[in-house]
Parts: structure tokens; sequence; C-alpha cells
């Protein structure tokens, strides 16, 4: 409570800041009245945007036209318009068009007044405000891709980072439900990932606590961001553990503000799924369709030449998000005379069909909440020598689940199944009712501080973040047997089968039911990440000639741990009277089911049950564990400027040293102790990163290693010893493995790059291969200890995996239409990607022909219509992602994996005012829902998702 407290009185300093600060004095002055300059006479690539700095403007020009061009000093009290007149005087540069604060400069003897803004730019620009990502792409010693965000365009269902990356090449998710949660980078886990915020580790307790690496982006919002970077080959100053990729949040500034100082965006969303009737049945107000929600930034600079800058920002929102789920992930399969068989194999005779045993129904009343905000204090020097800024952030979000399960098991009837369907006799109804609290919040600090003289940068920064999780589940299970009962079901072609009916449906609720299981659950995990790095560069920058270095050292303090206190109930007798028909049938079900009425039983008949002590205890320790680790780490990069190409040689030197405190677990039961396993490794990790510029061709080779990092939970597993009197072995051992190497990566890339149309437009091709050395799986292995023989399973470096695509993309923006002004942005980009990986289990080796997580196709494509008279814009969003394994089993068929999905979202916007703006969002605009699938080839649909679709209504004022 005292966090949430505390979270929310940030949230609302923030936001109200923001919005008071518009009313301070010349707040939206950036180019109006006198100004205070100082800016010394030099080259223009370093007086412009010092200039533009101080004027408050986003000044852009051609690299090219700037790179030999000469500005005169300018001091004093001056209006803008005049002291940039000052400024360029004799330069060879003249401005070209001034529309509110972005001003476009180009050569004397190039264009004139009204050219277009998007249409100056060659590779290489002079910004004060952000580019467009291919620039900064074109300009990267190292293959990165970079997403915008933009106040207005960005179109990402939940405002997330993690729905902002989707647009980009090689990028696929992880969903929550319909959002995206965690990123995957070319098909690898999202574990295999490195991400920071302003180059500084961001903490991540995993799902629930489990203590793997991804980070969750769902709890991101874009808008603390003004670009994120995703880094795709590897240099000696990035983190080695990012076999996948290193993705880097950079922040907001406010000495990159563009046309406003203030931004405010006011919404309200509609879900076309509602809550049905679960709201009878729900602890709180899950609420229904509606939802909605409040963001602003606010950024100034101030001091006597602007060398201080402040940007806040905070957000708020509520947001409905009820669904279904029907499953089946058990499957019956068939022998030529339709009789049941154990496994689908040849050998066993099977027909190559399947049939339901059980199907399942969930019901979710579901309202998620985000509150948060940031705040930066920046400065800069007249002369840029000097920077330095802290920054503050924390967000929260919380999720309230009321969930209704309903299952029917049943067995299939041999002689009455056929290809279309068949009948079964009903053995068991089970009603499961839980509810959630998830409440997840990421918080930190972070600072930096740079100085320049001549060619050389010293940068120190530093930061603290923590990520914790909380949940709360009370959680009842009642189930009947009934007898003579049976039930009709149909299998249509790649769908999940359906129930088509009960025979006598009076056994839903007649049925006696009795109590299963009855428990509270208290989870809480937390992780707090300390990051501190020093790095020199010199010589380095675009432009640079002859030999440059970058040179660094890191430390790295983690610190996790997980602690679950579970109250176990013994229960007994019938629960008829506390359960009730919901009226409500599921997708796809004939029937309504029998509810038990939660709130009624949680007053009435929940402690009548005494408290199993002995399961309690044993519940409350096994999942405990904390994981400390430390990272030491030094580095070097030299690089050669040629005037055509770049060559960048690095070493890396990484020290780990981590500890896992784990509990004791002996014959299933929690002994009370704790066990301590201790470990480490070095490596020294090379990397090479070749770029050849051809005029507008930019042609990339690179070569490096990196490692995959065995996750917290990995090392810090519990150890459970269990012993009998049967079988081969007197006992088996599961637990951690301290000794545990991590992953080590072999990347290969090779890709092209051609800018044409003024870098408005950008032609890329690319090829990429990994091969992974002492991939993770969790083995079994015998041992002899004092005497008797062990059976262990632990996680173990025992196979090696493979993976390699090509990728391919097109962007081209301000493309005219032949219509006054009007304009088109198009973008697109498509992955193939093929990978295998040797699978070791009990039932011995196997080949899987992809990795986990990777998808053979990834494409995405946007269009946006603009109208610049009306400062109105259309944009449809598209996104394919190919179906792709999340586990795989022991034996082929039962690999379990996600199914090929596809997203299409639009949005419309336009002014109202000079300050005003609408927008409209229509997201997942066809209503493609997700759906989950089992088998080799991942043949047979085991889950259906029903979320539904979402409409948004904004207004945003800018000023």
């Amino acid at each position: 409570m005292l966090f949430r407290v505390a979270s929310l009185r940030l949230s609302a300093f923030l936001l109200g800041t923001s919005i008071l600060a518009a009313a301070q004095p010349g707040a939206a002055q950036a180019a109006a009245g006198t100004r205070s300059f100082s800016v010394p006479a030099g080259p223009a690539s370093a007086s412009i945007p010092q200039f533009a700095r101080q004027a408050g403007l986003q000044i852009l020009v051609q690299g090219d036209a700037a790179r030999d061009a000469r500005t005169r000093a300018l001091s004093g009290a001056i209006e803008p318009r005049q002291a940039l007149a000052r400024l360029l005087a004799g330069s060879g540069l003249k401005v070209a068009s001034w529309r509110g604060n972005i001003v476009t400069l180009v050569p004397e003897l190039a264009g004139g007044e009204g050219q277009d803004t998007r249409n100056v730019g060659s590779e290489e620009i002079i910004v004060t405000g952000i580019a467009a990502p291919f620039r900064s792409k074109g300009n990267s010693t190292t293959i990165v891709e970079s997403v915008v965000y933009d106040d207005v365009e960005t179109l990402a269902a939940d405002g997330s980072i993690a729905g902002l990356l989707t647009q980009l090449p090689g990028i696929s998710t992880v969903e929550d439900g319909e959002y995206p949660r965690y990123v995957t980078i070319r098909g690898i886990s999202p574990d295999l990932n490195h991400t920071t915020i302003d180059g500084l580790t961001l903490a991540t307790v995993g799902e629930s606590g489990a203590g793997t690496r991804r980070v969750n982006l769902q709890l991101m919002p874009s808008d603390v961001s003004k670009r994120v970077d995703v880094f795709k080959t590897f240099t000696a100053e990035q983190d080695a553990g990012a076999i996948g990729g290193a993705i880097n949040i950079v922040t907001r500034s406010a000495f990159d503000r563009r046309d406003q100082a203030l931004f405010v965006d006011a919404y309200g969303m509609y879900r076309t799924r509602g809550v049905q009737q679960t709201g009878s049945n729900a602890v709180g107000d899950p609420g229904d369709h509606w939802g909605g929600g409040v963001k602003a930034n606010y950024a100034t600079t101030f001091g006597a030449s602007d060398q201080f800058g402040v940007i806040v920002s905070g957000r708020y929102d509520s947001t409905p998000r009820n669904f279904a789920q029907n499953w089946q992930n058990t499957k019956r399969f068939l022998d030529q005379d339709n009789e049941i068989i154990a496994r689908p194999e040849e050998e066993l005779g099977w027909n190559g069909r399947v049939a339901p045993a059980h199907f399942g129904y969930g019901t979710y009343a579901d309202v998620s909440e985000t509150y948060g905000g940031s705040a930066k204090l920046e400065y800069r020097s007249p002369d840029d020598a000097v920077q330095a800024s802290v920054m503050g952030y924390n967000y929260v979000r919380i999720q309230d689940q009321s969930t209704n399960i309903n299952h029917i098991d049943f067995v299939p009837l041999a002689e009455e199944l056929t290809e279309e369907g068949g009948r079964g006799e009903i053995t068991q109804l089970v009603e499961n009712y839980r509810h959630n609290q998830y409440r997840r919040e990421n918080r930190g600090i972070l600072s930096s501080a740079s100085h320049t003289s001549g060619a050389t940068r010293v940068t120190a920064r530093a930061g603290l973040t923590e990520e914790t999780f909380r949940d709360w589940e009370p959680y009842v299970s009642i189930l009947t047997n009934p007898t003579g009962y049976f039930l009709n079901f149909s299998t249509p072609d790649d769908e999940i089968p359906i129930l088509t009916g009960i025979e006598d449906p009076s056994v839903i609720m007649n049925a006696p039911y009795r109590m299963n299981a009855q428990r509270d659950v208290y989870s809480n995990a937390q992780q707090e990440v300390f990051d501190a790095r020093l790095d020199v560069a010199h010589n380095v920058e675009r432009g640079s000639q002859g030999f440059g270095v970058v040179a660094g050292v890191e430390y790295r303090r983690l610190d996790m741990s997980k602690d679950v206190e579970r109250t176990d109930h013994s229960v007994t007798g019938t629960i008829n009277e506390w359960i009730y028909d919901s009226g409500y049938r599921p997708p796809t079900s004939p029937h309504s089911f029998a509810w038990l009425d939660y709130n009624r039983f949680r007053q009435e008949k929940w402690d009548d049950f005494p408290v199993n002590e002995s399961a309690s205890f044993d519940n409350s320790h096994t999942s405990d564990y904390r994981y400390l680790e430390e990272l030491a780490t030094a580095y070097a990069s030299v690089h050669l400027n040629l005037p055509a190409t770049t060559i960048v040689g690095g070493l890396r030197y990484d020290h780990i040293d981590f500890t896992g405190t784990t509990p004791v677990i002996s014959q299933g039961s929690a002994t009370g102790e704790f066990s301590r396993n201790d470990g480490g490794y070095d490596y020294l990790l090379p990397s090479l990163n070749i770029v050849h510029r051809l005029g507008d061709t930019n042609v990339r080779l690179s070569w490096s290693e990196t490692l995959g990092r065995p996750t917290p939970g990995n090392i810090a597993q519990a150890e459970n010893i269990n012993c009998s009197d049967t079988g081969d072995v007197a006992c088996t051992i599961t637990r951690g493995n301290p000794d545990l190497k991590p992953r080590r990566s072999r990347n290969l890339d090779a890709t092209v790059e051609h800018y044409y149309a003024g870098a408005n437009g950008m032609l890329l091709l690319g090829y990429f291969h990994k091969r992974i050395k002492d991939d993770i799986f969790t083995l079994r292995e015998e041992a002899v200890i004092d005497g008797e023989l062990y059976a262990i399973r632990q996680p173990l470096n025992a196979s090696d995996s493979e993976m390699q695509g090509i990728e391919a993309a097109w962007v081209h923006r301000g493309l005219p239409v032949g219509l006054s002004d009007h304009q088109v942005d198009l973008s697109a980009n498509a992955t193939r990607m093929w990978g295998e990986m040797n699978y070791v289990t009990d039932a011995g080796n196997r080949a899987v022909d992809r990795l986990i997580n990777q998808p053979d196709w990834i494409l995405n494509g946007s269009v946006t219509y603009r109208i610049p008279q009306l400062g109105a814009g259309l944009r449809v969003n598209a996104n394919y992602r190919d179906a792709f394994l999340s586990s795989v089993g022991a034996n082929p068929w039962q690999d379990e994996g996600a199914g090929a999905l596809t997203t299409v979202n639009l949005a419309l916007w336009h002014d109202v005012t000079d300050n005003l703006l609408f927008k409209y969002e229509w997201n997942n605009v066809f209503d493609n829902q997700p759906h989950f699938r089992l088998g080799e080839n991942l043949d047979w649909v085991r889950q259906q998702n029903e979320y539904g679709s979402s409409l948004f209504f904004h207004a945003i004022m800018k000023l």
C-alpha cells in the first residue's frame, strides 16, 4: 500500500506539474521575443546545433552542405530570426523554410522559400529534435533499427514500448493476451536480449517472479522515449549478454523538443468485448466496455544561455480487458480400428486423427490500471563541452482479474468417432474460481555526465532500477463425477473441437458438487539493479578520420528474491448451496455452467475449513529463492576511419560472480533449511564491424561473440530430494545448477543499405547467422552418492542451436501523390528465418527445425497518407507473425506453440485549431484473435482466445 500511495503521489505531481507549467510565461515562446545568445565562430556542424538549443528551435540542414561551412560569432540579446541571419552571413547557407519552430537550411544556390522540410536530407543531417529513424541507422557502425516515438502518429494499442517496436524488421513479441509484452529479436528468446534505458540496465523479475531475464516492455510507456534503438550486431561497449539483441530506450530531452513545449492527450476507449455476466462473480468492479486516460509531457529550458532543461511526463489510464478462452490441452489418438492409443505413432497403427479428451472454458473479468511518470533535469554548457542529467521514473500496472474456469472431462466412445466428431461419456465436471490482483512496478533513478574536449569525450553514468511484482490469489475448486451422462462434439478442420451439446444438460446444476481445493497465495518478487559505467571515446564521431578508440569499464550488481506465502485449507463436503447458473455461454459452448458464488462463499463458508499447516508450510517455501549477481567488465575498441570505410575491432572481458540461495526439499516436503550455491565465469569476447560507403549505399559486415547468461531460476531452483524403494534408482534429485556456463553465440551479419531521394527513401537487404553453443536444457543423469544410485535432474549445458535468416526493408517518406502537397509515407519489411535445435531429454536426443520463440516469417507494413492543409493524416499498420514454438516436449507430439497472427490497426487525425487535434484509432480492425497449437508441426489447435477489438478517441492539446 505504501508503494502504491507513493507512486500515485509521484504520478499526480508529475502530471500536475506538466499542466501547471503551461501557465508559465513564455512556455510556448520558442521563437518569439529576444533571446540571449553566446555562440562562438566555427564549423556549422558545431555552431548550428548550439544556436538551435539556445533559440529553442529545431534546425535541419544537409550534412554535406554544413560540412565545410563556417558561421560567425553571435552574442547578446537578439530576436531569433535576426540572430540566425547574422550567424549565417557569409556561410553559404540560407533559410529555406521557417514553419513554427522548425527551420530548414539549404546551400544558397539550392532551394528557396517553401521548400519541403522532408526533402532536405542526405545520409547525415544536423538536427535538434527527432530525425527519421533510418538517418541514425545510416550513421551507425553497427546494424541497428530505430523507432521514433511521435506524440500523435504512434500506433501502439496499449501505449507501450513493446507495441512500438513491432514495426521494426525481425521483431516479434510474446503477448499478454492481445498486447505485446516481451520482445523477440530475430526469433531468439526474450531471455537472451539485454535491455537498457539511456545505456543503463533495466531490472526485471520476469514472469511473476519466475527469475527469467526477459524485460516486460509492456510496463514501460512509449511516451517516456524519444527513440528506441534495437542493436542486432555488437561492439565491445555493448553488454555481452545479448544473443538476440540489445534494446536501448533513449529518453526524451528538453533540448530536443519540437514545436510544442506542452502536450496533453486525453482519451476514451471502447472495447467490443464487454464483461458479460462475470461482473456478478468478480472481486471489485471489473468495468465493462469503456475506459480512458490522460497523458502529458512538458519541456522547457532556462538560464542565461538556456543551459538548463526540464522535461516531465505523466500518465494514467484504466482499461477493461475482458476476454474468454476455450482450450483442449489433452488429445486422444486413434488407430485404424478407431481404438484409443497412447501416442500418435505409425507403429501403433495411428490413423492420423485426434479427438479431444476434455473441454475447458475460461471467462475473465479484467481491468488494468496504469499510472506513473518521469522527471528529468539537464544541463548543457553554452559551448556544449559539459552535459549532465538526472532522471527519475516510476510506472505501475495493476491488473484485477476474476476468473471462472469450467472443465468437462470425458472418455470418447471409439465406436462413435468419425472424422466430423463423436460422442463421449462425461467423467468429471469442474468449476475453478480465482481472483488475481497483479501489481508490477518499475522505477529508477538515472544520472549521466559527460565532458568533451576536442575529439575526446568522457561519459560517466550510474543508475539504480527496481522492479517488483505482487499478487494475491484466492482460489477455490469444486468438482463432481456424474455417471451415465454423455456429450457430443464436432471436429472442424484446423479449428478447435466444439462441444455441440450435453445430452442431459440438467447434470450441470443437479450433480452433487464437492470441495476440491481452497487456498490463498501471496506472491512477492523483487529485483534491484545498480549499474555504473565510465566510457572514453576519442575521434569516433561521424566524419572523423584516422584512428579512434572507445574504452570503458562497468560494474553491475543484480539482487533478486522471490517469496511465496500460501495458506492451504483442508476441505470436505458438498457445496451446491453456493453455486448458481451463470446464464453466460462461453464462445462455442451451447450451455451455461455452474459457477461458485465466490463473494457469498468467502463471507459465509471460507473460515469453516481448517488450515492445513503442513501443506501450507511446504507450499510457502518451495518457490522461495534469492539470487545475487555481480558483473565487472572492461572493454575497448579501435576505430579506423578511412575516407569511405570504417573498421571497428573490439574486445570485451566479462567477469561474473553469483550466489543462489534456495530451500532444501526432501521427500516432497520443505525442511526449513536453505542451500547456497556459488559460481561464476570469465570470458573474452571479440567483435569486428566494417562499414563501407559507396555513395548513397552502405555495405556492412559484422562478426561478434555474445553470451546468453543463465537465468536466476536456472541457478537458484530449489533442491528436491525424493527417495523410494521402487525403480532402478534409490533416489532422485531435482536442483538448479551453479556450474552452468552461459550460452555462447558466434554471430555473422552482412547487410546492404541504399538511401535515395535525399535519404527520404531506404532499401535494405541483409543476412544473419547465429551458432549457439552450450545451450541449456534440463537433463537426467545418474550418479553414486554415499554408495546409493541417484537420478539427478538439473539444467545442463548439453546442446547446440543454429539459426539464420534474411531481412528486407523498404521505407519511403514524403512521397508526393500529385494532389496539392499531399504525401504518402510507406514502410514495409519482411524477415525469413530458419533454425535448428538439438534437444536432449530422458527420451533421448531430438533435432527440432526451429528455436523456441522463432517464427518462420515476420512481416510488417505501414501506409500513412498526409494532408498538410488540414494537419491531417490516415495511417494503416499491419503486422504478421508466423507460428512459433513456446515449449518442446519430451516427445514431438507434446510440442506447444502459438499459431500465426495478423493484426491490422487504423488511425485518423486532423487539426481542429492551431493547438487542438482530434485522433481516432481502431485497433485490431479485423478482430483476429490469438490461438495456440499442439504437435510436432503445431498440427492441432489446443486453445482459442477471444479479446475483441478496441476503439479510441483522443483530444490532443499542443502548445
